[in-house]
C-alpha cells in the first residue's frame, strides 16, 4: 500500500513539474493557470506575469525612440572627446584604446593587444617566400637570404628525421614539409609556403631560437627541443597581420 501511495505520489510531482515548465523557465502562466481562472471567472493579475514581459514594447514607436537616444549619446560623445582633445596625448590614446576595446573585444587568441608593446617591425616582401625572408632578416640584418634559410631548414629536417617523425606523427608529413623547403627562385607558389606552426619547431632547432608567432587565428611560442647552450640564443617574432 505505502508502495502505491509513494508512486502515486511521483507521478503527481511529474505531472506538476511538466504543467508548470512555461512558468518556471519563462515566467508566463501555465495551461493549468489559465484553465482554473477561466473555471472560476478570475481576470489575470498583473503580478502574474514576469516584469520582463510586461515592459517589452513591440511596435514603430520603439525605433524612432532608439534613434532619439542614439542622438542624445552621440552629443555626449562628441563633447567629450571634443574636450579630450584639449588635454594630454596620453589621455586620447586611453581612450581611443577603451573605444577600440569595446567596438573589436580581444579574444583570449587575439594578438592585436600586442600592438601596444611593438617598437619596430620589418614588412617583408610578399612573394610567397615572406615567412623566410623574416628569419633572413633576423639572422643576416636583410631578407634576402631566403634560400639560404630554406636550405638549412631543410638539412635540418633531413638530418634529424627521427626526431621529426615522432614529433609530427609520420615520415610522410616530414617529406612535406621538406618538399614545401625546395624553392630557390622567384615568388613561390602556395604550396612552397612556409607552414605553421610546423616549420616554426624546425626554425627553433636550427638556429637555436625561440620562435614567437602572432596571428588572429593561431598564436604559438615554440622552443628548441635540443640545444648545445643553456638556452635560446634569441627571440624571433613572427607576425601574420
Amino acid at each position: 500500500m505505502d508502495e502505491l501511495k509513494k508512486a502515486r505520489q511521483m507521478v503527481e510531482e511529474l505531472d506538476s513539474n511538466r504543467l508548470h515548465y512555461l512558468r518556471k523557465s519563462h515566467g508566463l502562466p501555465c495551461a493549468c493557470e489559465f484553465v482554473n481562472w477561466c473555471q472560476h471567472l478570475m481576470p489575470i493579475q498583473e503580478e502574474d506575469v514576469v516584469i520582463f514581459w510586461r515592459k517589452l514594447e513591440i511596435g514603430s514607436d520603439i525605433l524612432e525612440e532608439h534613434h532619439r537616444d542614439m542622438e542624445s549619446e552621440m552629443r555626449d560623445l562628441t563633447s567629450l572627446l571634443q574636450e579630450i582633445s584639449t588635454g594630454p596625448i596620453s589621455n586620447v590614446r586611453k581612450v581611443r584604446r577603451l573605444i577600440k576595446g569595446v567596438i573589436h573585444p580581444v579574444l583570449p587568441d587575439d594578438p592585436w593587444f600586442m600592438y601596444q608593446f611593438i617598437q619596430n617591425w620589418k614588412n617583408v616582401v610578399r612573394d610567397g617566400n615572406c615567412g623566410f625572408r623574416v628569419v633572413s632578416n633576423f639572422l643576416f640584418g636583410e631578407e634576402n637570404h631566403w634560400v639560404e634559410i630554406r636550405r638549412r631548414i631543410s638539412y635540418d629536417l633531413r638530418h634529424s628525421m627521427h626526431v621529426y617523425e615522432q614529433l609530427f606523427g609520420s615520415v610522410e608529413r616530414v617529406s612535406e614539409l621538406i618538399m614545401k623547403t625546395n624553392w630557390e627562385e622567384g615568388s613561390a607558389p602556395p604550396k612552397y609556403w612556409m607552414n605553421t606552426p610546423d616549420h616554426h619547431y624546425v626554425i627553433a632547432n636550427t638556429f637555436n631560437l625561440c620562435v614567437v608567432f602572432l596571428a588572429r587565428s593561431e598564436s604559438t611560442t615554440v622552443l628548441p627541443l635540443v640545444s648545445n647552450m643553456d638556452g635560446p640564443a634569441g627571440t624571433i617574432f613572427i607576425g601574420l597581420i
